[in-house]
C-alpha cells in the first residue's frame, strides 16, 4: 500500500504500508530520481480486525518526518513526528491536519482533545520542545498550509481560506474574533458557497500571490444528478478586492 507524498524540498516520497506487521517504510529520492534515504516507522497505531490503518499525509524536511494517519473506526486522525532513524518524537492525537515550515516547527488543526477550545491551531517547535495555541477556530477547520514566500500561515475553514497573523492578540481587529483574516469567503467573494466546501480538495498559494481553489460539486437530483471538480484560481491584493478566474478545468461525472 503505497502513499506519494514530497518534502519541504520538493523531493518525492514514497510511504510503503507493510499490511502484516503494520510497519511504514519511507523512501525519499533525490532530484536524480534515485532513493537518498530509507527509513521505516514502527510505532503507528495498530487497528483490529475489523479496522484498518490509513495513511493520510507525509512530509519532511531535512531532520524530521511528519505523518498524519487515521484507523478507521477507531482512533481520530493523528499526527507522529519521527527523526529520520525513525525514532518517534511526539504524537497528537485528534489532529485534522499539519504543515510544516521547513526549519522543526509544524502546525496542525486539532480539535478538543488537546487541553484547547473545541478547534485550534497549534505551533509545535521541535527543537525546543515549545508548544504554543496560536489562535482558536470558531469554524471548521479543513487544512493548513505553510507559504514559504511570504513566511505565513493559511488555512481553509467551512468559511473560506484565511491567513493567520502570529503577531495579533487583539481580539477586535477581525471580525473572526481572533488573529485571522479572511482572503476569500466563499459566497461573497466566489460563485460557490460554504455548503461546497464540505468537499473541499485541496487548496495553495503561489508566490504571486494566487491561491488555488480545488473542491468537489454537487448538482441536481435523479437523472439529473452529477458530480464535478473544479480548481479555480484567484488573485488577491491586503485589502483589496479579489479575482476569481475562469476554472483552470473541471472533471465532471
Amino acid at each position: 500500500s503505497n502513499y506519494i507524498g514530497m518534502d519541504f524540498h520538493g523531493n518525492i516520497l514514497e510511504a510503503f504500508l507493510d499490511k502484516s506487521t503494520y510497519f511504514v517504510t519511507v523512501n525519499r529520492y533525490d532530484q536524480a530520481g534515485e532513493i537518498d534515504q530509507t527509513v521505516e516507522l514502527k510505532e503507528l497505531h495498530q487497528p483490529d480486525e475489523d479496522q484498518y490503518l490509513s495513511i493520510l499525509k507525509i512530509l519532511a524536511d531535512d531532520s524530521y518526518l511528519y505523518v498524519l494517519s487515521e484507523v478507521k473506526g477507531k482512533y481520530l486522525p493523528y499526527l507522529q513526528v519521527y527523526d529520520w532513524d525513525g525514532n518517534l518524537i511526539v504524537e497528537y492525537e485528534d489532529t485534522w491536519d499539519v504543515a510544516i515550515d521547513g526549519n522543526g516547527t509544524f502546525y496542525s488543526l486539532t480539535g478538543g482533545l488537546q487541553r484547547q477550545t473545541n478547534y485550534a491551531l497549534l505551533k509545535y517547535n521541535l527543537e525546543t520542545g515549545e508548544e504554543t495555541v496560536e489562535t482558536p477556530l470558531w469554524d471548521f477547520p479543513e487544512q493548513v498550509e505553510y507559504n514559504r514566500y511570504d513566511g505565513r500561515v493559511y488555512l481553509a475553514t467551512d468559511k473560506g481560506v484565511a491567513v493567520y497573523y502570529p503577531g495579533i492578540r487583539n481580539q477586535n481587529d477581525y471580525s473572526n474574533g481572533n488573529n485571522l483574516r479572511y482572503i476569500l469567503t466563499a459566497g461573497e467573494d466566489t460563485s460557490f458557497f460554504s455548503d461546497n466546501l464540505r468537499y473541499l480538495e485541496d487548496f495553495a498559494m503561489g508566490e504571486d500571490r494566487s491561491l488555488y481553489f480545488n473542491f468537489s460539486g454537487y448538482e441536481g437530483e435523479g437523472e439529473n444528478f452529477r458530480s464535478y471538480q473544479q480548481i479555480i484560481p484567484f488573485t488577491f491584493e491586503e485589502g483589496g478586492k479579489k479575482e476569481e478566474k475562469e476554472p483552470t478545468f473541471s472533471i465532471t461525472v
